[in-house]
């Protein structure tokens, strides 16, 4: 485990007619440093481990020699360190730093700390070489890690490069690695202060994490990142269990657990916090949503509905199913939870297929009489005809039947469903 700077490194300014460059009185947290740049001063405070600069050839690599030299208590070879200020000296975008100078300035920082020398990004070739090299930065990092950024020097694009590394970092690489600080030197202040703030904008990445969570729960019904950002144990708690029952496709705890949601709303409502604000807002669209669902087959068509649009299928297949015999159970006045009068509306789907097909021992006449509701046999039999189309095809899904067609089937399965989602939002009032 390692604490890693990662810091642009700006050009500098010299004081007049002197090769020294002009020092900054930082605050960091509660204390003060007195340092010709903002990494040292980082590197100070934090106590960091490794140093990973980031800059063109014409930056201050100079004084980042020397005083990266003197904090690890080394004697700088002072004919190499004028050798080298004078090699970057009024330098302009073509100037390449020798690969001797880098070498000898990246042993002054210490043991495995990088310098990474990048293009000025004057075109996409520039820019993706760029990145190229700044994702490297990626290979460096191991598990248990500590990541301090510093997005004060060099050019404003370079920030976010870094910021764009930053999410590399925390949502794509397997590893176990903590961003603890997003910092940022503000010299617009000393003429009032007297002296320069460096401010964590940590925030920023804390506010991405509640985007990226509630994205998550929106498209997917993924809570579990928004309920490790959130500190109430109570609401952490419901939004990991509708998470858990979306995810098992539980119908009967999903209608629960949404309803139990509307009690988190006005907690995360009245806080303070703006990622808790717009959590709750994303957690009452989704409770809104189900909110006329006051049937089992209303809501089990409005969760097929839901699980459709967010390009679950096979989900989507399985519980609008499930919905149409719920609906013949309602209509029939039998009880929508019980397996023998499940069956039995399965079984008035199944005549009126026969009777739609010219086969079976029941005729129109019997078939109505045995109806309870006896006005909705012609519903009962234009529903049937889309129950057997979806109910192939969920079969299929759910047993994985070999199915020589399946391939080129993909696109049809996707409309099918689409369409009997469409025709049942009637059919099923």
């Amino acid at each position: 485990m390692a604490r890693i700077l990662i810091s642009p490194l700006g050009t500098g300014i010299k004081k007049e007619n002197q090769n020294v460059y002009k020092k900054t009185k930082y605050k960091i947290e509660d204390k003060f440093y007195n340092e010709s740049f903002i990494s040292i001063a980082l590197t100070k405070h934090f106590d960091i481990d490794k140093q990973f600069l980031i800059g063109t050839s014409s930056s201050m690599w100079d004084e980042a020699y020397l005083q990266y030299s003197y904090y690890n208590k080394r004697e700088p070879d002072e004919e190499f360190w004028a050798d080298l200020s004078e090699s970057i000296k009024d330098r302009d975008h073509k100037f390449r730093l020798g690969e001797d100078k880098i070498k000898k300035v990246r042993s002054a920082l210490g043991e495995e700390s990088e310098i990474y020398i990048i293009n000025y990004g004057l075109d996409q070739d520039e820019i993706m070489g760029n990145f190229n090299i700044l994702f490297d930065i990626s290979s460096k990092l191991n598990d248990g890690d500590e990541i301090y950024i510093d997005i004060t020097h060099s050019f404003r694009s370079l920030s976010l490069f870094v910021f764009v590394i930053t999410n590399y970092i925390k949502n794509v690489m397997d590893r176990d690695i903590k961003i603890n600080g997003l910092h940022y030197g503000m010299f617009e202040a000393p003429k009032e202060l007297g002296y320069t703030p460096v401010v964590n904008l940590n925030l920023i990445t804390q506010m991405m994490e509640y985007i990226k969570g509630i994205s998550e729960f929106k498209n997917y019904g993924n809570g579990y990142i928004l309920s490790s950002l959130i500190s109430d144990q109570n609401v952490n708690k419901k939004i990991k269990t509708i998470s858990e029952v979306v995810n098992l496709g539980n119908l009967t705890m999903m209608r629960k657990s949404i309803n139990d949601l509307k009690g988190v709303v006005p907690i995360l409502k009245n806080s303070n916090f703006i990622g808790d604000s717009i959590t709750a807002e994303a957690l009452e669209k989704f409770v809104k949503r189900f909110s006329n669902a006051k049937t089992d087959s209303k809501f089990q068509y409005e969760t097929a509905k839901w699980f459709f649009e967010n390009k679950r299928y096979g989900q989507s297949y399985m519980v609008l199913t499930e919905a149409v015999v719920s609906y013949i159970c309602e209509k029939e006045y039998m009880r929508t939870i019980s397996k023998e009068d499940r069956d039995a509306a399965k079984g008035i789907l199944f005549d009126c297929k026969s009777l739609s097909e010219g086969y079976g021992n029941i005729g129109e006449e019997e078939f109505i009489r045995s109806l309870k509701n006896k006005d909705e046999s012609k519903r009962y039999k234009k529903i049937a005809k889309y129950y057997f189309e979806i109910n192939d095809i969920r079969n299929r899904i759910a047993h994985a039947v070999d199915h020589p067609n399946s391939r080129t089937n993909l696109k049809g399965d996707i409309d099918i469903l689409q369409k009997s989602i469409e025709a049942f939002k009637n059919l099923l009032e």
